[in-house]
């Protein structure tokens, strides 16, 4: 049976903060208790649900996501959890099912976030269930520095998701020159086609006259 941790904050308060500070203080706990072992320790962590405002999923998952950069090196750091573990995440109105924590951190911006995943060895082609991968949804949303650390850590530039539309379409498609021009260089296909038939060139030609 899962433990459920409710580590809401007040939003009148410094969000990060606050929270930040209740997650290391509970990890402290746990790991200064003499009573439990290693592998007690992480199953504890790894059967605990948090709840956070409207997410509710695994504590490394979450803690990346909001930009928890001190719990996340606590989880890592002391080996408390699966650095591949998955939780939904809400999106508005949209949802993220079975994101890693490497591509919560991406969704969110995290840098500092995505740079310790990298190090502890995440997958950084591990995708939702809609294939959504790391380096798409950075591409997408236009992170620039995001798409270069995972293009250095080994990201598939031509992976697609599950409606064949690749990472060059999304930077494409959402106008982030800069990006576009970046896959290119890395080895991106502009021959690939999505499964309505659309391809590269179409997408790229886009970002004419735009300059994120």
């Amino acid at each position: 049976m899962a433990n459920i941790l409710d580590v809401n904050y007040d939003n009148n308060m410094s969000d990060k903060d606050i929270a930040m500070k209740k997650g290391i203080e509970l990890l402290k706990n746990l790991v200064r208790n003499p009573k439990l072992t290693h592998d007690r320790r992480k199953q504890i962590v790894n059967e605990t649900v948090i709840k956070m405002h409207e997410q509710t999923g695994k504590p490394l998952v979450l803690a990346a996501f909001h930009g928890l950069t001190e719990v996340v090196e606590m989880l890592l750091g002391f080996d408390l959890v699966d650095v591949e573990q998955t939780c939904n995440l809400i999106l508005g109105k949209q949802e993220a099912k079975n994101a890693t924590a490497l591509w919560a951190a991406t969704y969110s911006g995290h840098l500092d976030v995505v740079n310790l995943l990298v190090f502890a060895e995440a997958d950084v082609n591990h995708a939702t269930k809609t294939k959504s991968s790391p380096l798409r949804t950075a591409c997408f949303r236009g992170r620039f520095d995001i798409v270069q650390v995972l293009v250095e850590a080994g990201a598939d530039v031509n992976a697609p998701n599950s409606e064949g539309n690749s990472c060059l379409m999304a930077a494409s498609y959402s106008g982030h020159l800069n990006v576009v021009d970046f896959l290119l260089k890395s080895g991106a296909s502009v021959d690939q086609k999505d499964f309505y038939g659309k391809i590269e060139k179409v997408f790229i030609s886009l970002v004419n006259g735009k300059t994120t």
